[in-house]
């Protein structure tokens, strides 16, 4: 993945949310990270001089579950937010939260211990507004709409959807409009060449046009704007998702979902009874065609998401698991840290010649995997690093 790096006023608009809501907040500087390799040391940091500065009880983390730099060079407990499944030997790692029954599989899979990993869902924050896009965007009040919301990034781009409603508007006897807000210009540009009528490609701040350089920034009001403008969300994502927390925002905005399966699948727990995941793209079809041909059909499918989603993805249930997991390792802290030595600085600087080759090896290994085997490769990676690791320990 190439996440898009967060602009000025996205760091702003974020900080403002977090002093407004009484956070502490205190900024440090990263030059470079090691993306390939994460055991590497930051570049031209200022993080130890601020963090050394301050007493800390629990770090709390959200990442791949891999070991990181620094998390396993703090004496302090770790919790992560877990949202790939990975796996971190360090013992100070003492809870791994899964973002989804999926994501608990897979660090289990990946040699994590069953009883360091709960799953704790991402929270939703309900509608926020009743406004729509249909009357800026001249939709008529009878036509159904359908679409999705994505980050602006290639990779991730997949055609099963605009697939669908092509065929959708071919045979239906219905008007049948498409709004997507976000993404990549890749749905734009195959939307013109499959020959989707009546679409719009919003920006993420809701504006008609969309460039992989828009701002991150545009704020729930205008995602919740543009989920009432649909009747139907029709999720596409080329490797699935590992949670799925745009189809969370469009179950309680009471939308009935439709997706597909592909190698990330825990979008299937998460939708529930909210919708329905495909596994071809002839089934995706016909499925979009009978909700739109019976749009009640589709509602009734639409509120019981929305329901199970407000119950199981709240954020009071949320927040007092994550509370009730801190308050339990607070009072635990001395006997969970007790055979916990962390890593030292200098071994960067002893072990200087090995992590050039390491680095090396595995740029080239993941390379040579993604070539072999695409999307897949992320799975692959573990399973030969739990070999070796297991060969020789």
């Amino acid at each position: 993945f190439k996440h898009p790096y967060p602009k000025e006023e996205d760091i702003f608009t974020q900080t403002k949310e977090l002093t407004d809501g009484g956070i502490n907040v205190i900024e440090f500087n990263v030059k470079e990270r090691y993306i390939a390799d994460p055991n590497l040391p930051w570049i031209k940091t200022d993080f130890w001089e601020k963090y050394n500065s301050l007493e800390t009880d629990v770090v709390f983390t959200w990442k791949s579950g891999r070991q990181e730099y620094p998390f396993c060079h703090l004496k302090e407990p770790v919790v992560e937010w877990n949202v790939f499944g990975g796996h971190d030997i360090s013992s100070n790692l003492v809870k791994s939260l899964a973002v989804s029954p999926f994501c608990q599989e897979e660090y289990i899979r990946n040699g994590g211990e069953k009883e360091k990993s709960t799953v704790v869902f991402l929270p939703v924050t309900v509608k926020q507004t009743n406004d729509n896009f249909r009357k800026e965007l001249n939709i008529p009040e009878n036509a159904i709409v359908v679409g999705m919301h994505q980050r602006a990034e290639d990779t991730i781009f997949s055609p099963i959807s605009l697939n669908a409603i092509k065929y959708v508007q071919e045979n239906a006897q219905k008007e049948v409009y498409i709004v997507f807000l976000g993404g990549s210009r890749l749905y734009d540009k195959y939307a013109k060449e499959l020959g989707v009528k009546n679409g719009f490609f919003l920006s993420p701040n809701g504006e008609i046009s969309i460039t992989n350089t828009d701002s991150l920034a545009s704020g729930y009001y205008v995602v919740s704007k543009f989920l009432n403008t649909l009747d139907i969300y029709t999720h596409s994502r080329k490797d699935g998702e590992t949670l799925g927390a745009a189809i969370q925002e469009a179950m309680v905005h009471k939308l009935p979902i439709i997706s597909h399966t592909s190698q990330w699948n825990a979008h299937i727990d998460t939708i529930g009874i909210g919708g329905k995941v495909c596994k071809t793209q002839n089934e995706y079809n016909n499925l979009l065609l009978k909700w739109v041909q019976n749009l009640d059909i589709a509602k009734d499918i639409g509120k019981q998401g929305k329901l199970f989603a407000e119950e199981r993805y709240s954020w009071d249930g949320v927040l007092k698991q994550i509370e009730d997991i801190f308050e339990n390792i607070d009072r635990n802290k001395d006997k969970l840290l007790l055979n916990w030595r962390p890593l030292s600085l200098d071994m960067y600087k002893k072990r200087k010649i090995y992590y050039f080759i390491r680095f090396y090896i595995l740029n080239l290994t993941v390379m040579m995997l993604i070539k072999l085997f695409g999307q897949r490769s992320t799975r692959i990676l573990p399973i030969i690093k739990n070999f070796f690791r297991k060969l020789f320990t």
